[in-house]
């Protein structure tokens, strides 16, 4: 199968500039970030080759192992729902963390960015709906 990245690009760029100007935004306001999930580094190159400066990955594993091939040619984030143990293999390392749904991850994404003496930005997920099988935190503790 062979994916024209280029093409899926430009697509989804003129999506984003239309969206952007209905919203009365400019297209300069939004990040697009290739998600890689299970795409193989090779594919991730192409992408980046075609212009694509932001990437996210969903596994703690996958994003160490294509940050020591791809390095800093891109801006990396992290979208996936992070176990605790696994924070000191993504902070630091990345400049978005999507998904912090709890007050446990909060303090050791906290504590690891004292010890890197880094501020590392993240997204708070909030519960809104309250369903228990939902991850994020509830309302008033945001």
């Amino acid at each position: 199968m062979t994916v024209d990245i280029r093409g899926n690009l430009e697509r989804t760029r003129d999506r984003i500039a239309r969206a952007a100007e209905r919203s009365g935004r400019t297209p300069e306001d939004v990040t697009l970030v290739a998600i890689a999930k299970t795409f193989p580094v090779h594919v991730v190159e192409q992408a980046i080759d075609a212009g694509i400066e932001d990437v996210g990955e969903n596994r703690a594993q996958e994003l160490r192992d294509k940050v020591a091939v791809l390095g800093d040619r891109v801006r990396w984030h992290f979208v996936g729902h992070l176990q605790t143990n696994k924070v000191r293999t993504v902070v630091g390392g990345i400049v978005l963390l999507h998904s912090v749904d709890r007050y446990g991850l909060a303090e050791a994404v906290a504590r690891r960015a004292r010890s890197l003496d880094i501020v590392q930005d993240v997204l708070l997920e909030v519960n809104i709906s309250r369903e228990p099988s939902k991850h994020g935190v509830e309302p008033a503790a945001a």
